[in-house]
């Protein structure tokens, strides 16, 4: 009985068919597929990175621009004249407007207090019964 044979089965010595052919090519375009698949894959990784690099580079420049918009916040021997003038100012109107909030409490703690204490003498009977 004659053997069957299958695309799978090597080729015998000085024997080419079809099937052989096939493989050669398969692997060989298979090969150089991989070729510029990887060098893609390299080719975004790059850009990828430099990106990235970007990326931290103008969050670092904003975090820059943002202090410098927010002077008030460094140290007072680094501020200018002008910038301490200016912090002298907002600290005054500051100190205003807490004494303003002070008295607004405190007259509003004396208005309750006042009406408290409105309300318990009403409530007393000066004859010691209730």
């Amino acid at each position: 009985m004659a053997r069957r044979t299958s695309r799978y089965d090597l080729p015998m010595a000085g024997s080419t068919t079809v099937n052989d052919t096939t493989h050669c090519i398969i692997p060989a375009h298979t090969d150089g597929r991989l070729h510029e698949l990887n060098q893609e894959l390299i080719k975004l990784e790059k850009q990828l990175e430099e990106e990235n690099k970007l990326a931290e580079a103008l969050e670092k420049a904003e975090k820059e621009e943002s202090r410098k918009d927010q002077w008030w916040r460094k140290p007072i021997e680094e501020l200018d004249m002008e910038q301490l003038m200016t912090f002298a100012k907002m600290l005054e109107g500051l100190k205003k407007d807490i004494r303003k909030e002070i008295n607004s409490r405190s007259m509003d703690l004396n208005n309750v207090n006042s009406r408290t204490f409105s309300n318990a003498a009403e409530n007393v009977n000066p004859f010691g019964g209730n």
